[in-house]
């Protein structure tokens, strides 16, 4: 864990603290790791978020030629 060297002050509406509190209750961790795990999940620098696309092509996927895979899909769609 990197070291914590940075103070803030952050104002709650009472129904966000009690759910950040209960939250914390709940998953045994304290309101400060809960809001830190927060802003790195949502505001992580874009170079280190990987797109949906590249997840996919990385994927390794089986694939065919386009005719095979077309086909394919018919079936799956008929056996519903």
């Amino acid at each position: 864990m990197p070291t914590l060297s940075h103070k803030t002050t952050l104002l709650l509406s009472k129904a966000d603290y009690a759910n950040l509190q209960e939250t914390s209750r709940a998953s045994k961790k304290t309101m400060g790791e809960l809001i830190r795990t927060a802003i790195r999940t949502l505001y992580q620098p874009a170079k280190k978020k990987s797109s949906g696309w590249q997840k996919l092509f990385s994927a390794n996927a089986p694939v065919s030629d386009w005719e095979n895979m077309e086909q394919d899909i018919q079936r799956g769609r008929l056996k519903k």
